[in-house]
């Protein structure tokens, strides 16, 4: 089932909320692919290229965000950061090997929507204390 969006999410800073927005957006695309009959190696591709570019993004808006209001817990932030973009990269290169699978993405969705939620609800929303 996918994650929808809501104000339960939001961390004071609105940028950092409509980009979590998207973020949500673009992992439950993932979702909807394992409901497909048929798996596109070009749209997951694509896909994949784009929550790469786009968690680069920003995380390093995040980021300075938070080093410049003197967030607590920045630095957890970026190693919590820098493990979600090894995991993408992880299933990157799985993808690669093996192509698209409804169970690579059924455990993409699993693995990033958790993380999303968790990162938001335990470090990002620290944002609103500062």
């Amino acid at each position: 089932m996918p994650v929808a969006w809501s104000e339960r999410y939001e961390t004071g800073e609105d940028k950092i909320d409509r980009q979590h927005e998207t973020l949500f957006g673009c992992i439950n695309q993932l979702e909807e692919m394992v409901a497909q009959d048929e798996i596109s190696d070009a749209k997951v591709k694509e896909l994949l290229q784009f929550l790469e570019n786009y968690t680069r993004i920003h995380f390093a808006y995040e980021e300075m965000c938070m080093f410049r209001l003197k967030c607590p817990v920045h630095e957890v932030n970026i190693d919590a950061h820098d493990k979600f973009t090894k995991a993408i990269e992880d299933f990157t290169a799985r993808f690669a090997r093996e192509g698209a699978s409804k169970r690579l993405l059924q455990e993409m969705y699993d693995a990033a929507s958790k993380w999303l939620v968790n990162h938001i609800c335990k470090i990002d929303q620290k944002l609103q204390a500062v």
